[in-house]
C-alpha cells in the first residue's frame, strides 16, 4: 500500500473473504492519500452505478462526478463485481475501467473483490473486462476475519 501511494500510479487489487479487511485496506489508502494532500476517492460500485441510473434517467452521458471517477488521482472502487448490468451500465463500467488502465501510469486505482482475479469465473462480461485490467496490476490476496477485530 505504501508504495502505491508513493508512486501514485498503477493498479491494485485486494482480494479475498467477506471480513478479510478489504474495505479497510482501502479507506487506509484513501485517507493516507488525503493525509499527502493527494486528491483521493472511496466509493462502492453500487454507488457508482446509482449514480450512473440516474444519469441514464436524465437522458445524459456525464456529470462532474463521473468525470471525477475517471480524472481523480486516486480511486479506490469497493465490491466492484457486486452490481446487476444493463447494456448501459456495462458499457459505463468498461469505460471506466479502460480509462482508469490507460491512465495507470499516473493515476492509481485501487479495486477490492471477493473473487480471485485470476480464476475465469462465469461472470458478466464487463466484470471479466475488469479483472483482465486487474490481472495487468498488483494483486495482493487478504486472509482471515477482521470484522471482530476493527471495530
Amino acid at each position: 500500500m505504501e508504495q502505491s501511494i508513493e508512486r501514485q500510479a498503477g493498479l491494485l487489487t485486494f482480494w479475498g473473504d467477506f471480513g478479510a479487511g478489504k474495505t479497510y485496506a482501502l479507506q487506509i489508502i484513501t485517507n493516507e492519500a488525503r493525509e499527502r494532500m493527494i486528491e483521493s476517492h472511496y466509493v462502492r460500485m453500487a454507488d457508482v452505478l446509482e449514480h450512473l441510473r440516474k444519469l441514464y434517467a436524465q437522458k445524459v452521458d456525464t456529470s462532474p462526478y463521473w468525470q471525477r471517477l475517471l480524472d481523480i488521482p486516486v480511486l479506490c472502487l469497493d465490491e466492484v463485481t457486486r452490481y446487476n448490468e444493463t447494456q448501459w451500465s456495462a458499457e459505463r463500467v468498461w469505460m471506466l475501467a479502460d480509462t482508469r488502465y490507460s491512465r495507470r501510469a499516473s493515476h492509481l486505482t485501487v479495486f477490492a473483490t471477493n473473487n480471485d482475479p485470476n480464476k475465469l469465473l462465469p461472470v458478466v462480461e464487463p466484470v471479466g473486462y475488469m479483472y483482465s485490467r486487474m490481472r495487468q496490476g498488483t494483486l495482493v490476496e487478504l486472509r482471515g476475519d477482521l470484522r471482530g477485530v476493527a471495530k
